[in-house]
């Protein structure tokens, strides 16, 4: 058998306090000084809202979809706390590109956890079934009214331009507002055609 070398870096996640976790001694010292190289502390996604539309934009690229949202689909997903934080909207994305034939995810679409998170009596039911009446029923079986369409590339490119305003034109501590790397904010700036 021959031997190889690699380089390689670990890249870790976790929503425990691990200091805290070895001190009890609920988790090896070793491994926690191995792995605490660079530590980064990300708020949940309820205290990040604004990171929604690029996550949602990234999500369906991934899944190779051209879609869109409409905006009350939006609307409910900004307005959602997200408990399982990434990770439950990017499932979220998978599933509404998995049952709808597109171009357009309509909130009908959305996981029942999301749909649940609004009552009858909400604007954004109202607007979902289009009836303008607080009783109907949501369908299920079809979607709502046409809805003027929200283009993710369009969301994209307007919070990265609100992250450049907020950072006064500093694009290391916009991209670090935004959650991304430099050079991903940079290739973002080009294909956007984004000057500042």
């Amino acid at each position: 058998m021959k031997q190889h070398k690699v380089d390689i870096r670990v890249i870790a996640a976790t929503h425990h306090d691990l200091a805290r976790d070895v001190a009890r001694g609920a988790f090896r010292q070793d491994l926690y000084y191995r792995l605490n190289i660079v530590t980064m502390r990300l708020p949940a996604l309820r205290d990040r809202h604004e990171d929604i539309p690029v996550l949602i934009a990234h999500f369906i690229r991934r899944f190779g979809k051209d879609y869109s949202l409409t905006p009350e689909t939006l609307g409910v997903m900004m307005n959602y706390d997200w408990p399982g934080n990434v990770r439950e909207l990017q499932n979220a994305i998978e599933r509404m590109a998995a049952i709808n034939s597109g171009p357009v995810m309509n909130v009908v679409d959305l996981p029942s956890a999301l749909q649940n998170n609004f009552g009858s009596d909400s604007p954004v039911y109202a607007a979902a079934v289009g009836a303008g009446t607080q009783t109907a029923q949501l369908p299920l079986h079809r979607s709502p009214p046409h809805r003027t369409r929200l283009f993710l590339p369009t969301i994209e490119k307007e919070t990265i331009l609100k992250a450049l305003e907020e950072a006064h034109g500093d694009r290391a501590t916009a991209a670090q507002m935004l959650g991304i790397g430099r050079t991903t904010l940079y290739r973002k700036l080009k294909e956007y055609k984004i000057e500042n």
